[in-house]
């Protein structure tokens, strides 16, 4: 990954464990059913929790961006425990075109954004703290952006499985890496942003060149093949 980006592209980082422990000392335990919306616009025109910071602590959400294409008509990008999201409002940058969708059953902790501010105006360091975790999720979401734009799917699709294995601390240096996380055909073409027949065909193909091995609960990627796509020259 790092010949090429910096961050893990459509996976924002892990929060630090000081930032963790703030969200679920102050902030209010929620339980969402898979498919709900957790933040964002809402179809009657209101908005649900966009002045909210949003601790996920089980389950995965999704950052949601409706799209005007009908073949694709959502683009996402996958948010993992352990992660704090509505990180653009905190940091005073209009965020109303985005929805956070629960992908699982999920539960999360909620704080008020100006009672955040509030805590720790006094507290300096962590106030760094959370402007730096932000600043390396926006520097995510930047990367999953311009990959999405300059490189054709299957090494897109490939960047993105370095980047959850990466995200379960996977030893990406061996043969293979296993990702406990099972992602269905839809899902991996709304985050690719490209159809789900592309996917069904990329998919099949790998398995049969021993790139990737699925199972039950989740997959194996075959490090090697994969960082041969992703290379750059």
């Amino acid at each position: 990954m790092g010949r090429y980006y910096e961050s893990t592209p459509w996976v924002i980082p892990e929060a630090p464990l000081e930032l963790i422990s703030f969200l679920k000392s102050f902030g209010k335990m929620v339980s969402f059913n898979k498919g709900e919306v957790i933040s964002g616009p809402l179809v009657n025109a209101s908005s649900c929790n966009v002045d909210q910071l949003i601790f996920l602590e089980s389950g995965m959400l999704s950052q949601c961006y409706n799209t005007h294409d009908i073949n694709k008509p959502k683009s996402i990008s996958l948010v993992l425990p352990n992660r704090i999201l509505n990180y653009l409002s905190f940091m005073g940058i209009c965020n109303n075109k985005e929805n956070i969708i629960a992908l699982r059953k999920s539960i999360v902790y909620k704080i008020p954004i100006e009672l955040a501010h509030k805590l720790i105006k006094n507290e300096q360091d962590k106030m760094e703290m959370f402007n730096q975790y932000f600043m390396a999720c926006i520097a995510s979401d930047y990367d999953g952006f311009t990959c999405m734009f300059t490189c054709n799917t299957e090494k897109r699709l490939a960047f993105l499985f370095n980047s959850l294995a990466m995200s379960f601390n996977c030893d990406i240096k061996g043969e293979w890496s296993n990702i406990p996380l099972k992602l269905s055909y839809s899902e991996l073409s709304a985050v690719m942003y490209t159809t789900q027949k592309t996917i069904e065909r990329i998919i099949p193909e790998w398995k049969l060149k021993g790139y990737i091995q699925v199972y039950k609960y989740g997959f194996s990627i075959n490090n090697n093949a994969l960082n041969a796509i992703t290379e750059v020259y």
